[in-house]
């Protein structure tokens, strides 16, 4: 089973909404910050900060095409 952005994103978005706490500052570290990049960019309204600590996988080829806004972040 691999990881999968979009799932964690829907999470997180999920827990924003029911903690109602938007808009919030996002804080990712490894992957987190993949997920926290592609959150910040789904949700732009949901954000009012982004954090990165050490994010892993950004450059990731196996979802070339996907998230292609990412390579703004680095």
């Amino acid at each position: 089973m691999g990881y999968d952005v979009a799932v964690e994103v829907d999470f997180v978005r999920q827990v924003v909404e029911q903690l109602h706490i938007e808009p919030c500052c996002i804080i990712g570290h490894s992957f987190g910050g993949w997920v926290a990049s592609a959150y910040s960019l789904k949700y732009p309204n949901s954000v009012s900060s982004l954090v990165l600590a050490a994010p892993a996988g950004i450059l990731d080829d196996s979802c070339c095409g996907q998230y292609d806004a990412l390579g703004l972040l680095l």
